[in-house]
């Protein structure tokens, strides 16, 4: 598979994942409803997947990548 093809069809699967997040958030009743156990709202968790969205559609265009690590334990290590 060519990686123009590759890329076309990350970018047709965010795309669809999207509006099914899109439609499973607009459905809740709160989205000010938090997520248990940890500390975020419905609403905090839909922004954070719309950013990362975003980041993933920018890198299918060719993007740098805006996360500054590469494995978990670089993550782990900037989570409070």
């Amino acid at each position: 598979m060519e990686a123009t093809d590759v890329l076309h069809a990350a970018r047709t699967g965010l795309s669809a994942v999207a509006d099914r997040v899109a439609a499973l958030v607009g459905s809740l009743p709160d989205a000010g409803a938090p997520i248990l156990p940890g500390s975020w709202t419905v609403r905090e968790a839909a922004v954070h997947l719309t950013l990362e969205a975003n980041h993933y559609l920018e890198l299918t265009h060719g993007a740098q990548s805006p996360n500054p690590f590469t494995n978990k334990e670089g993550f782990n290590a900037t989570v409070d």
